[in-house]
């Protein structure tokens, strides 16, 4: 099929973030998604059309603890039962527990019965993640912990001092902002004195420590012990990383730390204050064109 924006005949899958209106709330889900290699117009197949709303509910049902569709189907299969046969078990509709393995989302009544009836089954908890709302102090997504955390082990792997990977998770997230439109962590950042840093950044050094990812070995020399996952990010993502690492490479680590002092971002909020991701529109560097 020719894509319907520019005629061209060849399209690429790539994993992108998008979100999804379900219910009274919002979720983010990264799924293949096929997409133009001339233009990039996106057009999924019906296979990614069903994997993206299988996604999505279980992406509101973990955070809501209601059973995912994978553990609904894991308790239905420990008692031996088909879908059918399981539907009666529980007095509900023959095709109930098939909608709920896939994609209809089961209400919290249904989620207790569904609990209940399954003795020793082998349950796995459910975990249930607070994130701030999203809004333009957080690059207009949700926080993520996990993100936060590879973003940061990546820019160690890049440079051992925690003010140089500090200041490259600043560019990385505000640079993301500017040319997709969102932050890819969801932290926000503060000024300091010596440069931009993201919102209780001790505490993230301090977990990234106790999980044993990093080592501090003193002063600035910190140790990547576990490297990052980078397959956390989708393309968009991965792409406005690379563009922090090559301008990495091509001015300096010396003087990256310099050149984040001349940014507007910096220069126009004051000490202990929270720098707009507006500001991203005046950055200095990386320079890249707009990809969205």
């Amino acid at each position: 099929m020719n894509c319907p924006q520019c005629e061209g005949s060849k399209y690429k899958a790539r994993n992108l973030r998008r979100s999804y209106d379900i219910k009274d709330d919002t979720v983010e889900v990264m799924a293949e998604i096929n997409a133009c290699t001339d233009c990039g117009f996106e057009s999924a197949s019906i296979a990614q059309m069903s994997s993206l709303q299988k996604i999505a509910s279980d992406e509101y049902r973990k955070k809501y603890s209601l059973l995912t569709s994978e553990q609904i189907k894991s308790l239905r299969t420990s008692t031996g039962m088909t879908q059918v046969e399981f539907s009666k078990y529980l007095g509900v509709g023959d095709a109930s527990v098939a909608r709920w393995e896939t994609f209809q989302i089961q209400d919290k009544s249904m989620d207790n019965l569904i609990r209940r009836s399954v003795v020793n089954a082998g349950e796995e908890s459910v975990w249930i993640v607070s994130a701030h709302k999203t809004k333009e102090s957080t690059g207009n997504r949700n926080l993520s912990l996990p993100m936060l955390k590879e973003l940061a082990v990546r820019m160690f792997e890049l440079g051992e001092s925690p003010l140089f990977a500090l200041k490259m998770m600043f560019y990385a997230d505000f640079h993301a902002f500017r040319t997709i439109g969102r932050s890819i962590t969801g932290s926000p950042y503060v000024r300091l004195e010596y440069g931009p840093v993201p919102e209780n950044f001790y505490a993230l050094l301090q977990a990234l420590k106790m999980d044993r990812r990093l080592v501090d070995n003193g002063g600035n020399n910190w140790i990547v012990k576990i490297k990052s996952n980078m397959e956390l990010f989708d393309d968009q993502e991965k792409q406005a990383i690379k563009d922090v690492e090559d301008f990495i490479k091509k001015v300096g680590k010396k003087n990256v730390l310099d050149l984040s002092h001349k940014e507007p971002a910096f220069k126009e909020t004051r000490e202990l204050h929270a720098i707009d991701y507006k500001l991203a529109s005046k950055l200095i560097y990386p320079k890249s064109i707009n990809r969205r």
